[in-house]
């Protein structure tokens, strides 16, 4: 006798929906930043980009205050590559494929201004350094200036990078003949720092490392940087 297989029954029921899944915000700072502003671009261009961070840079804060700005255009966050090319920061070919679409710039207030700093995530810590040390032997320092925001010119000679210790962290550093303002870069972690300043380096350091030093200590490190920087 043949028999038959039983009928197979289906249930209706809903279709299955995979569930959402969001990217959580890179955490770039530790206690910090102090403040945050969100500029929302009137129009995604280089000069109402450079206005906008001039003017929030005019605006005068706390001494030592780390403002964060976080810049957006119809609301949402531009992208690190949109920045650059905004701005007009120019960086090796394969620079960029190894760094998070989101970065951090903030504003470091000292006594002769703000002073911009920019971090960026690496996706491979170990490329970072190479790559940050090929670009610092060509044009780093041309490439990496409109971040400081300024009309300023850069000396047609250059000394050459050096190097000091924060906290055990290295940093490398460079005079661009601007009075209270140098070209600082490190890696720390995941995160490839660029300073305008040493202060705003030393600040930024202390929050991601969870270290402070006394005032002594800083103005010990800052007499052996300005016997390079003047």
């Amino acid at each position: 006798p043949v028999i038959a297989p039983p009928a197979t029954i289906q249930v209706p029921g809903f279709p299955i929906t995979p569930a959402a899944t969001t990217t959580a915000p890179i955490k770039f700072f530790n206690k910090l930043p102090n403040k945050t502003v969100t500029i929302d671009l009137p129009s995604k261009t280089p000069v109402a980009l450079i206005s906008a961070l001039k003017s929030e840079a005019a605006i005068s804060e706390t001494r030592a205050l780390v403002k964060q700005i976080k810049i957006t255009y119809q609301g949402k966050p531009i992208t690190i590559q949109e920045f650059f090319d905004l701005i007009s920061i120019f960086s090796p070919r394969d620079f960029m494929p190894n760094y998070e679409s989101e970065f951090a710039l903030a504003y470091f207030s000292q006594k002769e201004g703000a002073r911009p700093i920019l971090i960026l995530k690496t996706k491979n810590r170990e490329l970072a350094y190479t790559q940050i040390s090929d670009w610092e032997k060509t044009t780093f320092a041309s490439d990496i200036f409109p971040l400081f925001l300024t009309d300023f010119k850069l000396p047609a000679t250059l000394l050459a990078f050096k190097s000091y210790l924060f906290i055990n962290q290295p940093v490398r550093y460079l005079n661009i003949g601007l009075p209270f303002a140098s070209l600082n870069y490190a890696v720390y972690n995941d995160f490839l720092i660029f300073t305008t300043s040493s202060a705003g380096m030393f600040i930024i350091l202390q929050d991601l490392t969870g270290q402070s030093v006394s005032q002594k200590y800083l103005e010990n490190l800052e007499a052996s940087i300005n016997k390079f920087t003047k």
